[in-house]
């Protein structure tokens, strides 16, 4: 059985499974969108009234027993808003600060792809190159992988987490250089799909960008981005994980949450470019400034940063240049999430209100989108359409008989990646995880 969500195959039936999926991710939206503090932002609040509404957001990280987060919150380019909550080291009572410093993880991406862009914009490569020019080790594969590819995610390159993980190997069970990486990738003889005929979200692109910026410029990519954009832009704390060994004052450490308690939870791994990046909620503030008022790249470096990925078939996607270019009810919204190991990240800009959220957490339990979307519930008030009531989505019910038909083990048809969906009690599921913010295309076949 084959299911498809989100943009189906028309050569394979939408069935009870696929009407199932969307239904879900129509509700989890709703819920997504339903959960804010009610505090519309107006001219006569002020910065007391938008913080005491930010500490509603993340009360529940308000406790010296508990991993937390800092938030950061700029309005024309001057920061209106920083809150810390939680402890940044449980064991000895070190608590988060305005400056503490986190792991990205995934909000990483955009760095990455600033690095190939401005190379681009130095002549010394091309986005529409074949990676293979850059990186010959690669093989060579049925149809051309470009860099613009890569940095839209639909190159087709698998993921190499993913491929570790199904040797035997998955990340945080082994310390994983740039070597590895790049060798896991060697060793793929075939691709996800033709590069530019989908999208599908892979570490491998990013982190192949950045040693391809490493070979073109000459320079540790490390170095590049500290040289290129943290020192002309003032991003002070700013720095890569090119070492996880190494000392780094004021960084906190992340924790995972269970049930008996937080569990230490950092990550043991040498590879950058799709993650790695460690960083302050102010030196996020500044950087999105930097889209605004380009001091690093010029307006060009910007437009091509948020041009939109297209696909073969002429079907624009919402990611760019390790960027979504969406909105958020109704609000234009360029973002970019992160989690890894028991960090947590959000980073979004609302261009036309001239709004950015920078959030770090290191609790693995924060939900960085559902957080983002709250905080930006406080700020964007009236300018946001009314979100979609749980009661108004419209789903299916389905019988006993109809639930042990669908539960089962599924793989994705592409990715070999599995799904479990188990069904417990009348019309109950459990065992489905999806990501709204990353999944655009779901096929899966029953085991």
């Amino acid at each position: 059985m084959v299911i498809p969500y989100g943009n189906p195959d028309p050569c394979v039936s939408f069935d009870l499974f696929a009407s199932f999926c969307m239904s879900l991710s129509k509700l989890c939206l709703a819920l997504l969108t339903s959960t804010a503090v009610p505090f519309a932002a107006s001219s006569q609040q002020t910065r007391s009234d938008f913080a005491a509404a930010v500490d509603r957001i993340f009360a529940r990280f308000s406790t010296q027993n508990s991993p937390g987060c800092a938030v950061g919150v700029s309005r024309n380019g001057s920061t209106i808003v920083t809150r810390a909550y939680g402890s940044a080291n449980l064991e000895y009572g070190i608590p988060n600060t305005t400056e503490t410093i986190f792991e990205s993880r995934s909000v990483a991406k955009q760095f990455t792809a600033a690095a190939i862009i401005l190379l681009a914009q130095q002549g010394k490569l091309s986005l529409d190159d074949p990676i293979r020019k850059l990186l010959p080790e690669l093989p060579e594969y049925a149809s051309r992988v470009t860099i613009r590819h890569m940095l839209n995610h639909t190159s087709g390159l698998r993921d190499w987490g993913t491929v570790a993980s199904a040797g035997g190997w998955p990340r945080g069970l082994r310390s994983h250089t740039m070597a590895h990486a790049l060798g896991i990738s060697r060793r793929q003889k075939a691709l996800n799909y033709p590069p530019g005929t989908e999208y599908l979200y892979s570490n491998t692109n990013f982190t192949l960008a950045a040693l391809i910026a490493e070979r073109v410029s000459g320079m540790s990519f490390a170095e590049f981005m500290r040289t290129r954009f943290f020192v002309p832009l003032g991003m002070k704390n700013s720095r890569w994980r090119d070492d996880f060994t190494r000392v780094v004052r004021g960084r906190a450490t992340a924790y995972s949450v269970a049930v008996d308690g937080p569990h230490i939870d950092m990550p043991n791994e040498n590879v950058i470019g799709h993650a790695g990046l460690l960083t302050t909620i102010a030196d996020l503030l500044i950087w999105n400034e930097n889209f605004t008022n380009p001091k690093v790249g010029g307006r060009a470096f910007v437009d091509e940063m948020e041009r939109r990925g297209r696909l073969l078939n002429g079907r624009e996607i919402d990611y760019s240049a390790g960027l979504d270019v969406s909105r958020y009810r109704g609000v234009p919204r360029i973002y970019h999430t992160g989690s890894t190991a028991g960090y947590r990240a959000f980073l979004a800009r609302y261009p036309e209100q001239r709004l950015s959220i920078a959030i770090l957490c290191n609790a693995g339990n924060a939900g960085p989108e559902p957080l983002g979307n709250q905080v930006a519930d406080v700020f964007l008030g009236g300018a946001l359409a009314t979100p979609a009531s749980v009661d108004s989505v419209t789903g299916i019910t389905l019988s006993d008989e109809e639930m042990t038909t669908v539960a089962g083990m599924y793989r994705n048809v592409r990715t070999a990646e599995p799904l479990r969906l188990a069904a417990r009690g009348s019309s109950r599921v459990n065992g489905l995880t999806m990501s709204l913010g990353r999944v655009r295309a779901l096929h899966f076949e029953r085991n």
